[in-house]
């Protein structure tokens, strides 16, 4: 059956949540969020990509090269932003690439300058970034573990090619 009809200027992604919710990226970079199957709310212009957080509860937006912003819906409960409207993450002077939510819904992975780093989605009192890995591979890295206690990347020395297990510290280890 038919859910939407595209009257816009394409859909160009469909990123569905785990809870349910649905949004919908435009080929002209406008990201909504599908609220009732009759109706759609505007989220950001200039999206280069989104992805829901494990949870469903909130959506990770890269709103240019260097930015990346969470949305949460309204009438879910945030604990860092206010529904409905898009919060700042982090803004590099370099370009970001490959998004991962770690599975706490909380923490995300990132490859920015050559450097994998995480950072923190609650930035109430101030943002916390990390450098996980200085020489991040070419490759894109994959979140293995349902804990989120590592990722694999392969790596490259030369000709060589090799999978590399990082471990990042979890709140147990502090």
């Amino acid at each position: 059956s038919k859910l939407l009809s595209d009257t816009k200027s394409g859909i160009q992604k469909v990123i569905p949540a785990p809870n349910g919710s649905l949004a919908l990226l435009f080929a002209d970079g406008e990201l909504q969020l599908v609220s009732t199957q009759t109706s759609m709310r505007h989220i950001a212009f200039g999206v280069r990509g989104a992805i829901w957080s494990p949870d469903g509860q909130t959506l990770l937006i890269q709103t240019s090269s260097e930015e990346l912003n969470t949305y949460a819906p309204e009438g879910t409960l945030p604990v860092d932003a206010t529904p409905g409207e898009l919060h700042l993450i982090v803004r590099l002077s370099h370009p970001i690439t490959h998004l991962e939510w770690l599975p706490d819904s909380e923490h995300i992975l990132y490859q920015s300058g050559g450097t994998i780093i995480a950072s923190e989605t609650d930035t109430r009192d101030h943002a916390i970034t990390t450098t996980v890995q200085e020489s991040a591979p070419a490759n894109p890295f994959t979140i293995i573990e349902r804990d989120g206690k590592s990722f694999l990347s392969i790596m490259k020395n030369g000709s060589l090619q090799s999978i590399a297990r990082t471990w990042l510290v979890t709140k147990e280890d502090r």
